[in-house]
């Protein structure tokens, strides 16, 4: 609506509306129901769209690429414990699960969006935190199995390794809903999945 404000006689006009409108972000950006994602990393929707087009690429080649995914996401955790500088823009730990799913869900053949589906479904499950537990129900790691021991079968790493966790969570979606997606609607509608 282009509302104009009454102004005095002599007055300077404005040309604006009164209403400011702001552009809307596209669909990409936007989590359930229109509302803006929120994925508490602070980088720039642009810069995240980059980065995932480079993954998808690099994932894109097979098992080198999985291996390659995996070796930008676990670089800087190296270099932030002690060999070497850290740089400001490596990515967080939780960039850095987002990134090691990434390489894992395009050696399961899904599209860019079942991999949208299944990071919205994990940012809401623990945010990608590997560490995530909820109290209440005992549910542990970045899928959130209950209980968490249920992911011992992927590893026994399971209590510290994302990739574990991951490769773990992603054979369940497999085999119980068959794409993030049919998760991430099941989740969507029943609070769980």
């Amino acid at each position: 609506m282009a509302w104009r404000r009454v102004v005095p006689v002599g007055a300077a006009r404005r040309s604006h509306p009164t209403r400011r409108h702001t552009r809307r972000r596209p669909a990409a950006e936007r989590g359930p129901a229109g509302r803006p994602e929120r994925d508490g990393t602070g980088v720039p929707a642009d810069e995240r769209a980059t980065v995932h087009r480079r993954l998808v690429r690099i994932a894109s080649r097979g098992l080198a690429g999985v291996i390659g995914c995996a070796v930008i996401a676990l670089g800087p955790q190296a270099t932030a414990a002690g060999r070497g500088p850290v740089d400001p823009r490596d990515p967080t730990v939780t960039e850095q699960n987002r990134m090691l799913a990434m390489a894992f869900t395009s050696a399961y053949g899904w599209s860019e969006r079942q991999w949208r589906c299944l990071d919205r479904l994990w940012n809401r499950e623990s945010r990608w935190n590997h560490l995530a537990r909820n109290r209440g129900s005992g549910a542990y790691g970045i899928p959130q199995a209950k209980p968490g021991s249920k992911m011992s079968s992927a590893g026994t790493d399971w209590r510290t390794s994302a990739a574990t966790q991951i490769r773990w969570g992603l054979g369940y979606i497999g085999r119980r809903y068959h794409t993030p997606c049919a998760a991430w609607g099941h989740s969507a509608a029943m609070g769980w999945y």
